[in-house]
């Protein structure tokens, strides 16, 4: 499994572990990209909650965001509910430590 996270705004970029120094009301985008978990989801969470479910979670997915409304976000990726039956999205195939946002 291939899995990066990465939180870009006003020209600068911040990965996984790293904070992204914004004012609260800059506009965020997250990029997610995944390889190697045909047919799963990838979910965003934030302090907030989960934010974002897309499947499939190969290539990349994007989300828009400010540190007004998300003190970090992390992503998950999660084989499809068919490997794991009874579950909401399948088992856990990885997942980010949080990018930090403001």
């Amino acid at each position: 499994v291939e899995l990066s996270l990465t939180a870009t705004a006003g020209g600068r970029a911040a990965g996984i572990g790293e904070r992204l120094s914004v004012t609260p009301d800059l506009p965020i985008e997250v990029e997610v990209r995944v390889a190697g978990v045909p047919d799963g989801y990838v979910r965003l969470v934030t302090d907030q909650g989960q934010m974002l479910t897309a499947q499939p979670a190969a290539g990349a997915v994007t989300w828009r965001t400010t540190a007004a409304q998300a003190g970090y976000v992390r992503a998950e990726v999660r084989h499809a509910a068919t490997v794991s039956p009874g579950a909401p999205y399948g088992t856990m195939a990885a997942m980010t430590n949080p990018v930090f946002l403001g």
